[in-house]
């Protein structure tokens, strides 16, 4: 064992490897005190790894669907500008998370559990029989490109809490 990955770290470990099966993602929008928690429904991932020059990256795209599950905001989740918004943050949550974990994994551990060597190999067979046995030493050094795309499916019947007069509900 190398080391451990504290429970964000993990987390963004299970969406790397297309293992994430129950979870949820909150998040504290701009401005509001409480949070919103979604629970993802679908999840994709897509690697692509690129070779030019000596310069190895690997774009990663990943796409996540939920339900919003709670709201502890003053928000109304019914907004359409609000739920683009929602989106947007549940996005560079996922983003800032998957970040973390490639970071810890190239940079402290040096190891590369989330398997770049093999779609490396695949891809470009040639260029990888001259870094195989030192990949170790090569996988820090690749640069990732990370995209996500989130979207609320439901906002469900999650609006702003039921006793908040109408006048204090956040358009």
């Amino acid at each position: 064992m190398i080391g451990t990955l504290n429970m964000k770290e993990a987390r963004g470990l299970l969406w790397l490897k297309d293992e994430v099966k129950r979870s949820t993602i909150s998040i504290k929008p701009e401005g509001e005190e409480g949070e919103i928690t979604m629970t993802p429904t679908l999840g994709k991932i897509k690697f692509s790894p690129e070779i030019k020059g000596n310069q190895w990256s690997v774009n990663l795209s990943l796409a996540i669907e939920g339900n919003i599950v709670q709201n502890e905001t003053y928000l109304n989740l019914m907004n359409e500008d609000v739920l683009n918004n929602l989106n947007k943050e549940f996005a560079t949550s996922l983003e800032e998370r998957v970040a973390q974990t490639i970071e810890k994994l190239q940079q402290e551990y040096k190891t590369d559990v989330i398997q770049f060597g093999r779609r490396f190999h695949q891809k470009y067979p040639q260029q990888w029989k001259k870094v195989s046995g030192r990949w170790d030493e090569k996988f820090p050094e690749v640069k990732v490109q990370i995209d996500v795309d989130a979207n609320i499916r439901r906002p469900g019947y999650i609006g702003p809490p039921a006793a908040l007069p109408r006048d204090e509900v956040k358009e």
